[in-house]
């Protein structure tokens, strides 16, 4: 993981620019980043992104995916990987404690746990240090 100023696993072309306005829409959400799994381990389906949330796992969220991805949607990249199928659709993770997740997913990647600076959004290769929250 590094400061990225972009996203691109797959021609959506997303920055952080727009990751920061989607963390600013849904921020009564507490969302923490925008992350972007190159190559999903669990699932035999195309990268995708996770929203990182930091709120109890039982809190209702109803329409929130189709929110999200109709934010997200309104980028022209995104939207013809979407229609393409070479984008899954976004998924969340919930969790009160959000932020250590990010840390442990940082601390994975070689980062020591006091040079970690949250950015809004972050790409990894896959999803193995997530599969115990999708």
């Amino acid at each position: 993981i590094s400061r990225i100023n972009s996203c691109d696993m797959v021609g959506e072309k997303l920055s952080s620019e727009l990751s920061t306005g989607l963390i600013n829409e849904f921020n009564h959400l507490n969302p923490i980043c925008l992350i972007g799994i190159e190559r999903p381990i669990k699932t035999n389906e195309p990268p995708y992104y996770i929203l990182l949330i930091n709120i109890d796992k039982t809190q209702d969220t109803a329409g929130l995916e189709l929110k999200v991805e109709n934010y997200l949607r309104q980028y022209y990249h995104y939207n013809l990987a979407r229609d393409l199928r070479q984008l899954g659709s976004v998924k969340f993770i919930k969790d009160l404690n959000a932020t250590s997740i990010y840390e442990r997913i940082c601390m994975q990647k070689g980062i020591i746990k006091g040079n970690i600076k949250v950015e809004s959004l972050i790409s990894i290769n896959d999803d193995r240090a997530l599969n115990e929250y999708l």
